[in-house]
């Protein structure tokens, strides 16, 4: 039985090996093959686990080969971890390669790098930065939402404020109501409170409703039109707008993106314009 248990382990860890030292292409083709194999792993090597709980060594020899299973146990574990982190990675990346991006822009995907846990849900640095055709102000995506726009632009990195920083306004346009307000992030919101977002000088006597698509307005060269930023939602008192200074109507919004479960965003940068047509010889 423990000659059978030391052969199932090593054997797991070589296709683990395997799988994280192939080439890219063919990581990626290894990790597709090898999920239902990950999952059966995480069985086994449990089952192991309570087995050798229930071994009782008698001698050195014995307790020295129970703590080699032991560490090997631990390992595995790192390493089915690891892969299941690379296939949420990879999940990720799939999505943007196969996203569309709108007429005269391109989707430039950049890792998360930094994240700070006192400002988690309004602001994070992203890899990529002007030297990658990054500008200030352009929209960011997580998944295909809007979570916010670059705010601060070095050569090979950006800050990205979301749309609970109230550093982050952006031009919204509601198809239910055809109006059309500026987002913001509340200042009296708490970094760790689920995100929620204003959206100003709206017309106060338009209907608007709780469940009301919001979209980015176009407005402006920095942003395009259509993009998907959240929904409205009551306030709450229940009531599904408000009046400020008696001018205008305010609403909640729920943005549409994850906030948590994320590694990379996806930044919407202008492809550059078509080089002047030059006149052939007459």
């Amino acid at each position: 039985m423990r000659r059978f248990l030391y052969w199932l382990l090593l054997l797991t860890l070589l296709v683990l090996v395997a799988a994280f030292f192939t080439p890219g292409p063919f990581r990626a083709a290894l990790g597709g093959a090898g999920l239902p194999f990950l999952k059966g792993t995480t069985a086994a090597s449990n089952a192991v686990a309570n087995h050798l709980e229930n071994l009782r060594p008698t001698t050195r020899a014995e307790r020295e080969r129970l703590r080699h299973y032991e560490r090997l146990i631990l390992q595995l574990n790192t390493q089915l971890q690891q892969a299941r982190l690379a296939a949420a990675e990879n999940r990720e990346l799939r999505q943007y390669l196969e996203m569309p991006a709108p007429p005269a822009w391109r989707l430039a995907v950049a890792p998360v790098i930094a994240r700070d846990p006192y400002t988690w849900n309004r602001r994070f640095r992203i890899g990529k930065g002007a030297l990658h055709g990054i500008t200030l102000g352009a929209a960011v995506l997580a998944g295909n939402q809007v979570i916010g726009r670059i705010h601060e632009l070095s050569a090979r990195s950006a800050v990205v404020a979301t749309l609970a920083d109230p550093a982050c306004k952006l031009s919204v346009h509601l198809p239910g109501s055809n109006a059309v307000g500026i987002l913001a992030g509340r200042a009296d919101q708490h970094w760790h409170e689920p995100p929620f977002c204003l959206v100003t000088f709206l017309p106060r006597d338009a209907d608007y409703q709780p469940g009301d698509y919001v979209l980015t307005s176009g407005l402006g060269d920095a942003v395009p039109a259509g993009l998907p930023v959240g929904r409205v939602m009551p306030f709450p008192d229940g009531a599904s707008k408000r009046i400020a200074s008696a001018a205008y109507a305010e609403l909640l919004v729920r943005p549409g993106a994850d906030f948590a479960g994320f590694r990379d965003v996806a930044v919407l940068v202008p492809l550059p314009p078509p080089a002047p047509h030059s006149p052939g010889p007459p």
